[in-house]
């Protein structure tokens, strides 16, 4: 089941990312709604990497496919055609 209905009409999405992946507008389904998990994403998984960056974005709800409230990870699956206003956000690696 999905919890899409408990969201916003208008939904602020985060994804952690590698640096190439954001510049190549590269942008996979899975995107979260908690900043921290993003950046959590971007700091190590690509830790490897120069930069792991954390992209914001804005979505309609009723473009999101998917919403698990109860994951602990708050995943959405957007329509990733939908997805507007992509800007990278400032995060601290320290």
């Amino acid at each position: 089941t999905s919890d899409i209905d408990m969201l916003s009409d208008v939904v602020t999405i985060y994804r952690g990312m590698s640096k190439l992946e954001y510049d190549e507008r590269d942008f996979a389904q899975h995107w979260t709604t908690n900043a921290d998990v993003a950046i959590s994403f971007a700091t190590d998984t690509y830790s490897d990497l120069p930069l792991g960056v954390v992209a914001r974005a804005k979505i309609n709800k009723q473009d999101i496919i998917h919403y698990d409230h109860n994951d602990y990870e708050k995943e959405v699956i957007p329509n990733i055609e939908k997805i507007r206003e992509i800007k990278l956000i400032d995060i601290d690696k320290s």
